[in-house]
């Protein structure tokens, strides 16, 4: 099973990991004992059902371990584990910003994972490079004190006016002549 980001929605990774995983008993007697207990029996005869794997992100995202190593010998994981260092990303970015002259942006398509973004904004940044309304909705609603570029080239006349009139956003990234002229039509030539 390959989970893509930690946010996303288990269900289809779950029914992968019900598609191919051999049949096992209700003591998930073929599962690790770190997998078993994340792990539940469907149908009346849970003998003969095979199990499914309740959301371990969710289940993994309020436990912290001081090292990979710690992870590694509590969990015993079968199943791929993302580790995040917010003290890490945030000095990354301090010193990123320290040495870039310019304007930053962090680029949220890169890691939209809330414990990424709180650290990149903890570090100072308030510039966020946004490629869709899911984007934008996902950063403004979580600061107060930021500004989304949409940095799309090919944006929906819906998608703009909701960036415009919802979350404020007024610096849009164009490739295009006919591009330019749907964002005048729908945001007005400020923007």
């Amino acid at each position: 099973i390959v989970f893509c980001a930690v946010h996303q929605p288990f269900l289809v990774a779950v029914r992968a990991f019900a598609a191919r995983r051999p049949r096992a008993d209700c003591r998930g007697s073929r599962l690790s004992p770190a997998v078993a207990r994340f792990c539940w029996p469907i149908g009346p005869a849970c003998r003969k059902t095979p199990l499914i794997i309740r959301n371990l992100v969710t289940a993994m995202s309020s436990r912290n371990f001081a090292s990979v190593h710690e992870l590694l010998a509590a969990l015993r994981p079968s199943y791929p584990v993302m580790c995040f260092w917010p003290e890490r990303i945030a000095m990354t970015a301090r010193r990123f910003q320290t040495g870039f002259p310019g304007k930053v942006l962090y680029a949220v398509k890169c890691n939209p994972h809330a414990i990424v973004l709180s650290a990149v904004h903890g570090a100072g940044i308030r510039d966020f490079d946004t490629a869709s309304l899911n984007e934008i909705a996902l950063v403004s609603e979580r600061f107060n004190d930021v500004k989304c570029y949409f940095n799309h080239p090919v944006k929906s006349r819906t998608a703009i006016d909701s960036a415009v009139r919802v979350y404020g956003v007024d610096n849009f990234v164009v490739d295009h002549p006919g591009e330019l002229s749907k964002l005048i039509e729908v945001a007005g030539s400020g923007h």
